[in-house]
């Protein structure tokens, strides 16, 4: 079993006498005393030693030569986390507040005392301690941020142009990363993980699980899926964590998707372990969530993962947030689409951007991959707001107005005398929604889903309720209320408010555009 160094002090005097009776008395305290007799030697003795071999440095100041002021400067550009005790006369008032000044971590006055001295290396020792560790923590961010940004890189340059993307760690480093591989025959591969946890462990994680896809997926050529996710599961589960668990109380689990998309099969494969729902928005303007997740990464140890196949041909964009996005949001109030708009945009600088996010707690990540190649990104809609509410939420509806106008007011910015006509139709349409829609039951919801063309500065809403529609024709009866100037009926009014209105399945989806100027 292995044991720590005792304790190691320098001791620098150049009165041997009293160098050898302060030699004798730490040690007999259990220190490890080296000694000099004068500054000069004892910066050669630390040279030759290796100066963060010394836990504590005690120096009087007169002596001939340097003096133990200037031991002390030359000390603190040397290693500034060794703690160093000045001893002074004690009408040496200024030398006091020099060495103070200079970084001494404390000064003896003569004649010492052993209980003083005692107590001030004590207190130096730890102080040599807490920097050394506040050090090597420093060193480890800056190594697990490299190895982060070197993981990070995207090794599918083919694909870049596909991809906006933001990332902002809330630490100097996070434990959010995403991965890109090209896989050749017009395949990519997406890694996209968040190791639990905000400190130096995290990212270490974080940097280890990115090392092991980048080598057995590139090197290997093993299966991200079939190989990579059980076996950093099984060790980050029944090793990693055991030995995590027993020294901070706390287990790192990581969450990780893996997202194939294969643009020749025209489908998209994904296993999601505990990270938030992907989100697809189809080229017409529909939001869906791809509800596939299982449990983070480290959980069970004999969990087992597998690719789900969707079909891509109506898909325009995919899109992807980390948790600490919805968690932001949810703080802020502030739509998780409309801020990852904002984040993913060219309109606002970065500078704005981490502006905007200068409350956040968790690291935040998002990002847009385009999967209809076909068309520019400013012809797709992109999505700026959604949300979906019960029929308990029909008291709420000024909340909920609010709340939209609160979100989506820059689009017309403008347009102001646009935003009136747009709320009120939203308000219009989620009243029958909820109110008709979900039938009164608590268990059912309607959504509500804004897209915006850029290209075209157009605004669409779509809303979809359970229900099974209205038992008439819903464009027809808009048009008998037009025709006798009856205005009143909340559908006639959203047909004549917005620039493009029509319905499916019976208005239980109503969607309408506002072209903006």
């Amino acid at each position: 079993m292995s044991t720590k160094p005792p304790v190691r002090i320098l001791v620098v005097d150049d009165d041997l006498f009293g160098l050898q009776v302060l030699k004798k008395s730490l040690a007999s305290i259990g220190y490890r005393v080296e000694t000099a007799d004068s500054a000069a030697k004892a910066i050669a003795f630390m040279d030759a030693e290796s100066i963060s071999s010394f836990d504590c440095v005690i120096s009087d100041h007169h002596m001939p030569g340097m003096s133990g002021i200037e031991l002390l400067d030359w000390i603190m550009a040397k290693d500034n986390t060794l703690s160093t005790i000045i001893i002074t006369a004690e009408e040496e008032k200024e030398i006091i507040q020099h060495s103070l000044r200079s970084g001494a971590v404390d000064f003896i006055q003569k004649p010492v005392k052993q209980s003083e001295l005692v107590r001030s290396i004590a207190k130096a020792i730890e102080n040599t301690h807490n920097k050394r560790r506040l050090a090597e923590t420093q060193m480890g961010v800056k190594e697990a941020s490299r190895m982060n940004q070197i993981f990070q890189a995207i090794h599918a340059p083919e694909y870049e142009k596909q991809l906006k993307s933001f990332m902002m760690p809330t630490h100097d480093v996070g434990g959010d990363f995403m991965n890109i591989f090209s896989m050749g025959d017009g395949k990519v591969l997406f890694v996209v993980g968040d190791v639990s946890g905000h400190d130096v462990r995290a990212a270490f994680v974080s940097a280890y699980f990115q090392g092991l896809v980048r080598g057995l997926f590139e090197m290997e050529k093993k299966s991200v899926v079939d190989d990579i996710l059980p076996f950093f599961n099984r060790i980050l589960s029944e090793e990693w964590n055991n030995a995590i668990a027993s020294d901070f109380g706390m287990p790192t689990s990581l969450g990780v998707y893996v997202l194939i998309v294969d643009f020749k099969a025209r489908n998209l494969m994904l296993t999601s372990c505990g990270l938030p729902t992907p989100a697809v928005v189809t080229n017409d303007g529909n939001i869906l969530f791809i509800h596939e997740c299982g449990h983070p990464l480290g959980w069970f140890a004999d969990d087992t993962f597998a690719l789900k196949t969707y079909d891509i041909d109506n898909w325009g964009s995919l899109f992807s947030c980390s948790d600490g996005l919805e968690d932001f949001a949810k703080a802020e109030h502030i739509n998780p689409f409309t801020l990852t708009y904002h984040l993913i945009s060219d309109k606002k600088t970065e500078i704005e951007k981490k502006v905007l996010l200068e409350n956040a707690t968790d690291d935040v990540f998002t990002m847009r991959f385009q999967l209809n190649t076909e068309a520019q990104a400013a012809d797709l809609p992109q999505p700026v707001f959604y949300a979906r509410y019960t029929e308990t939420s029909l008291p709420q509806i000024d909340d909920i107005h609010h709340n939209i106008e609160m979100n989506l007011h820059f689009l017309f910015e403008n347009n102001q005398y646009r935003l009136f006509d747009f709320l009120t139709c939203c308000r219009e349409a989620l009243i029958n929604a909820i109110k008709y829609g979900c039938k009164g039951r608590k268990d059912t919801f309607c959504e509500i889903k804004v897209t915006f063309i850029e290209s075209e500065k157009r605004v669409r809403v779509r809303i979809d309720d359970p229900g099974e529609g209205h038992h008439f024709d819903p464009l027809t009866e808009i048009n008998f209320y037009e025709e006798s100037e009856h205005f009143s009926l909340g559908l006639a009014m959203m047909k004549n408010l917005c620039d493009d209105f029509r319905q499916e399945r019976k208005g239980a989806t109503v969607i309408f555009d506002f072209v903006l100027e």
